[in-house]
């Protein structure tokens, strides 16, 4: 049943359902063009630097490089844009190592991240497994255990993956192992206390749980809910991986 709704504006009126006596809206709402074109304001903090590291644009960035005086180049180098990130994190982001070696090359800071989310180039790189990237900003200094505001590792977000992908395809194998053989954790909690190994029950990959035995994962480390990688194979109905930490629990013996 349709009862008509006033409208708002130039929109016409929005469609309801008629259930149990109540008028449910649809939000099947006519919003003026006008409304849907609406766009964030421009972001200022966004410079030539991060447009040349989005791009994986070493000359336009070497040029903006050059072009800066001694006084502004390191502040124009490590300036956070509106998301908190330096040209070095879109640039780790976006897997580009050619604007990154600019960068560093000229003062970027390796673990320059906001207050706020704390992601530093690192984690950015871990999170789209760019293994190369990886590599080249832990040869360079960067913190293979920092973790990020909600407690992100790079090993955490290597092992997860990212939501959103940026840059060429990335490998998961790979980058995790550029972590580990860079010194990475194994048992550094992450977010409400979930380890690697938790995250790798997660995924359901047996390869990744035996790997991160293999390099020393405690099996009886228990997150803030007090649940262990094996409650987690279990919940998740992992035989293949049940079997694999009950094996090793009972070797542990």
């Amino acid at each position: 049943m349709d009862s008509p709704i006033e409208s708002v504006g130039s929109a016409p009126p929005a469609r309801a359902l008629w259930c149990g006596g109540l008028f449910l809206p649809l939000f099947i709402v006519a919003v003026s063009a006008r409304a849907l074109s609406v766009e964030p304001p421009p972001d200022i903090h966004h410079s030539a630097l991060h447009e040349a590291a989005d791009r994986c644009d070493p000359e336009s960035g070497r040029g903006f490089v050059d072009a800066l005086s001694t006084d502004t180049r390191t502040a124009e180098i490590n300036r956070l844009d509106r998301e908190g990130h330096t040209p070095l994190a879109c640039a780790a982001r976006n897997g580009c190592l050619a604007v990154a070696r600019i960068l560093l090359q000229q003062g970027a800071a390796v673990d320059a991240t906001d207050d706020d989310t704390r992601w530093t180039p690192l984690l950015q790189a871990a999170d789209q497994r760019h293994a190369d990237m990886v590599r080249y900003l832990l040869t360079r200094g960067a913190s293979v255990n920092v973790r990020a505001g909600f407690g992100q590792t790079p090993l955490t977000a290597a092992i997860l993956g990212a939501v959103f992908t940026f840059g060429p395809e990335g490998d998961r194998d790979d980058t995790v192992h550029a972590l580990l053989d860079g010194g990475a954790d194994v048992d550094l909690p992450g977010e409400s206390g979930w380890t690697q190994l938790m995250a790798a029950v997660f995924q359901g990959d047996a390869n990744l749980v035996q790997l991160l035995i293999r390099k020393g994962a405690d099996l009886a480390i228990r997150d803030s809910r007090g649940k262990s990688a094996l409650d987690y194979a279990d919940e998740r109905e992992e035989h293949d991986i049940r079997n694999i930490l009950v094996n090793r629990r009972t070797m542990d013996r």
